[in-house]
């Protein structure tokens, strides 16, 4: 005949049960807490080695960029640069055909502050990188009759959180022959555990079709 287990032994299993899975839980979170930074920490380098190269494809391919001015879009004053000069915003045409009628392309990348913001990096922005296809200019193929504050809101918005270091920390400068564009970041991060992360990132991009 079986004996059942006493009670004293059902406690005792149980007890052992309970000290294994805790320390399975805390493996696990260390593990998981380890891939977080990782994930983490090479996240805004990541992130700003995609943009630079959606716009480097793009620019290098662009006929027109808009002169210096304030436009206003997706709800953002935006002040693009001058010739020999940088602003934090860049609006610029690229054509998607090469017979009438033409039909461009209207891509604009700015900074704003990062959404949600960060806790830790209360100064942290991100950089949107926004494009409008299809569009016709009103009466000629120029990309000049384009207004970019008329864009329509349902373009492709793409954010890239790449924990900028505030306001001023994406540069746009615009050759003096307004045929390339210098690119340039500083970003920042201040993880929750770990080092800080700061560095910067340059390209320089020329135009193959401006007229």
């Amino acid at each position: 005949m079986r004996r059942g287990f006493s009670i004293v032994e059902v406690m005792v299993a149980a007890g052992l049960f309970l000290i294994l899975m805790t320390l399975a839980w805390g493996g696990f979170s260390v593990l998981n807490r380890g891939g977080q930074g990782l994930r983490a920490s090479s996240e805004p380098r990541q992130q700003l080695r995609v943009l630079l190269a959606n716009l480097q494809n793009d620019l290098r391919m662009a006929s027109y960029i808009y002169p210096a001015d304030t436009y206003t879009i997706l709800g953002q004053n935006l002040t693009t640069p001058a010739p020999g000069a940088a602003a934090q915003a860049l609006v610029f045409a690229v054509p998607e055909n090469s017979t009438p009628p033409l039909t461009y392309k209207v891509c604009t990348i700015f900074a704003r502050p990062r959404q949600p913001a960060d806790s830790n990096n209360p100064n942290a922005y991100e950089v949107v990188y926004y494009t409008v296809e299809g569009v016709d200019p009103p009466s000629s193929d120029f990309p000049s009759e384009i207004d970019p504050n008329l864009l329509p809101p349902n373009g492709s918005l793409r954010v890239f959180d790449a924990y900028l270091d505030g306001p001023n920390a994406l540069q746009l400068t615009l050759s003096d022959d307004g045929n390339a564009v210098i690119f340039h970041v500083d970003f920042k991060r201040k993880p929750v555990r770990g080092e800080t992360q700061q560095d910067s990132l340059e390209s320089a991009i020329s135009m193959r079709n401006n007229r």
